[in-house]
């Protein structure tokens, strides 16, 4: 039978002192459990978590602690090794959707090692990090692609996916035909675009499920500080590679 259960999203104010934040998490009660998004932003959230006992999942990569999450590093690895062994592409723009790696850190990893297993070189010149605008990102790739220095490109998130998709059709280079894509992270419209887009399908809904059934065992049996379970992303190759 499935559970129901309140869900809160929490702000937490980086001024805030150890007691104060121990007793924000107390205040919602004994069967209470929290899902940590990205708890590198702030560790001491999670050293606080860890240390009151207080039922617990972190979503993003920890180095100790309760993780359920998915394998964008491996994915990545996947992706990139298909445009260069399957598609046949060498020069492979990575686009970040930020300035920082915050979320896509493992993604880069990916695309640097795989690019050096390969025998290819890495080229700093072909990541994207600049804040996103259409202008932006065609002159990117017009002036990489004019130079013969772009043939493919892999989109680290959905947002700057979409975007790149749309622009790339905007402009007389052809997918995939001229640039190759993969973007991480599917979107319904992925399967119905024209072309239609390849893409890493990352299973939130069974991350969902593995972080509630973990927090309801808490809840009900005793906190645990030893949950590790990382789940696999799929490669979806469609037309645009």
């Amino acid at each position: 039978m499935a559970k129901e259960c309140d869900v809160n999203i929490i702000l937490i104010n980086p001024a805030s002192s150890d007691a104060d934040l121990a007793a924000k998490f107390s205040s919602f009660g004994s069967r209470a459990g929290f899902v940590l998004l990205n708890p590198d932003t702030m560790p001491r959230v999670l050293a606080i978590l860890r240390r009151e006992q207080f039922p617990y999942i972190s979503f993003a990569a920890v180095s100790e602690g309760n993780l359920i999450s998915h394998d964008g590093y491996f994915a990545t690895c996947h992706a990139i090794e298909h445009l260069i062994r399957i598609s046949g592409r060498e020069n492979i723009a990575f686009l970040n959707p930020a300035a920082d790696f915050a979320y896509t850190g493992d993604r880069l990893k990916g695309y640097r090692d795989t690019l050096r297993k390969q025998g290819l070189p890495f080229r700093e010149e072909l990541v994207f990090t600049q804040p996103y605008t259409n202008e932006n990102f065609l002159s990117f790739v017009q002036s990489n692609f004019q130079a013969g220095k772009l043939d493919a490109v892999f989109a680290a998130s959905f947002e700057i996916g979409r975007k790149a998709v749309n622009a790339l059709k905007s402009c007389d280079l052809r997918i995939p035909e001229d640039i190759a894509v993969i973007v991480f992270f599917d979107l319904p419209e992925f399967s119905t675009s024209v072309p239609t887009i390849s893409c890493v399908n990352v299973p939130l809904e069974s991350i969902a499920s593995a972080i509630l059934k973990k927090l309801f065992e808490m809840i009900n049996f005793g906190f645990r500080d030893d949950v590790r379970v990382i789940l696999k992303d799929e490669l979806i190759i469609r037309e645009s590679c």
